[in-house]
């Protein structure tokens, strides 16, 4: 069982455009598993159509326009001053999703995150 981090180390900042490449470092490491149990599960004709280029361009080029795009809605979680995640928020007006809830979009995790 992993122990519990102490939360006074952990820090939520605005993203800062030089920490781009290590988010996306992240976001690759953090879904790898997940992309290979999906790639077992599904036909290959249904991957290889959205990911034509592989799933890690794709996933790079999409991560890396909500960094460059919608940077003011990006949080970076960083423990010990080390970034262990991080998650961009986007709200829904036209449904009226901003109060009650929203879209967590490209939230990432350092796979080791608890080992800090």
């Amino acid at each position: 069982m992993l122990s519990e981090p102490d939360s006074q180390d952990l820090t939520i900042e605005q993203y800062q455009p030089q920490e781009r490449e290590h988010l996306l470092e992240i976001a690759i490491q953090a879904w790898r598993p997940v992309f290979e149990r999906m790639r077992d599960a599904v036909p290959g004709f249904v991957f290889d159509n959205f990911y034509p280029d592989g799933r890690e361009a794709r996933q790079l080029s999409d991560l890396a326009a909500v960094l460059d795009k919608q940077d003011e809605r990006v949080a970076v979680a960083k423990r010990n001053d080390r970034v262990v995640g991080w998650a961009c928020i986007r709200l829904h007006p036209e449904d009226r999703m901003g109060g009650h809830g929203g879209d967590r979009r490209r939230s990432r995790t350092r796979p080791s995150a608890n080992d800090v």
